[in-house]
């Protein structure tokens, strides 16, 4: 006696469900239990190189791309003379100054990979610009005290901010913006580029071509 037709089919069906189970679900080697989900195999993780102390500041710069002030893996001067005379040809300093004899402080950082200087000097503001325009309580109290139109002092502005500061009446107010920042935060017009030096001091035809590939 032959079996009715749905039977047969619903027979076929269960087998091939069953089948196509158990080649997707493989024994643990361990328990002999079927994990519900097979694992993935992970990502193996990047390799990591040894870790490079930078003797540099270019080097330096452009392995960290952008840093506040020098630090770690930075191991060379904390004020290197070649990234000063640069800083000193671009702000005029004479050839003859003592101070090209021996390095004085100054600030030198890291932007977009390349290396910015800025030398101190009389209220210039190396330091993260000031963008705040709310005023203290000392600048209210100044302004209680003067007449009106009065321009606040340094002292109590700070040499950090980016704004000119008057009194209006007794109430310290900005009149413009004196100041651009760059995008870390810094006033733009007292950071310059240090070119890196040519490296093949006898190749002078290639020196000019250096520092304009290197512009940032």
């Amino acid at each position: 006696m032959r079996a009715p037709r749905g039977l047969v089919v619903l027979a076929i069906l269960l087998s091939l469900l069953a089948a196509a189970c158990e080649g997707g679900r493989q024994p643990d080697a361990e328990t002999g239990s079927t994990p519900l989900v097979t694992p993935r195999t992970p990502h193996a993780a990047p390799a990591t190189s040894a870790n490079v102390d930078y003797e540099s500041p270019f080097s330096y710069c452009g392995q960290v791309v952008n840093a506040d002030e020098p630090g770690a893996p930075y191991a060379g001067e904390p004020h290197p003379a070649d990234v000063f005379l640069v800083l000193a040809d671009l702000t005029g300093i004479p050839q003859d100054a003592d101070v090209r004899e021996e390095t004085p402080e100054f600030s030198w950082r890291c932007m977009d990979g390349f290396v910015y200087a800025c030398t101190y000097g009389p209220n210039l503001p190396c330091g993260k610009a000031d963008l705040r325009s709310n005023a203290t309580p000392e600048m209210v109290q100044f302004c209680n005290e003067h007449f009106p139109g009065t321009p606040l002092p340094g002292s109590l502005t700070g040499h950090q901010t980016i704004y000119s500061w008057v009194c209006r009446g007794e109430t310290p107010a900005t009149t413009h913006q004196k100041y651009q920042v760059d995008p870390r935060g810094f006033v733009a017009g007292f950071w310059h580029w240090i070119p890196e030096p040519e490296t093949s001091p006898g190749d002078d035809g290639d020196a000019s071509e250096t520092a304009q590939s290197s512009s940032p």
